[in-house]
């Protein structure tokens, strides 16, 4: 369980079998980068500065799968998982079914990549 207690709460409200997926992407994001956490828009948002109007990343999850949102992802190089569907200009998402499905150099990756971008985002 993550320590952050906005990550615990957000966490303790999902059902039990996404609940370790979400779990994994969050330690994985949270090891990352030092991150302002908040749940906006029912989903555990990231952002940096407080910024949330720009937030880089979010975990949202149902009772079957997690998704990963980057708010800019189409400023990103699309993983080799690539990203779910979208008519969203910008934002890209990618689906978890297991805990397997996690590939944890793939979200440092895109994160790195959001992160890289995000003074040309908020230009």
């Amino acid at each position: 369980m993550m320590s952050d207690s906005r990550s615990a709460e957000f966490l303790a409200g999902l059902p039990a079998d996404t609940r370790p997926i979400a779990e994994r992407l969050i330690s994985t994001i949270a090891g990352h980068a030092p991150f302002d956490v908040a749940v906006k828009w029912r989903q555990l948002t990231f952002t940096v500065d407080g910024d949330f109007d720009h937030w880089v990343c979010a975990v949202a999850a149902t009772k079957r799968q997690v998704h990963l949102a980057f708010h800019f992802g189409s400023l990103l190089r699309e993983p080799s998982t690539g990203f779910e569907p979208s008519e969203s200009k910008y934002v890209r998402k990618l689906r978890y079914r297991s805990v397997e499905d996690v590939d944890e150099a793939v979200v440092r990756e895109l994160i790195s990549q959001a992160l890289e971008e995000l003074p040309r985002f908020k230009g």
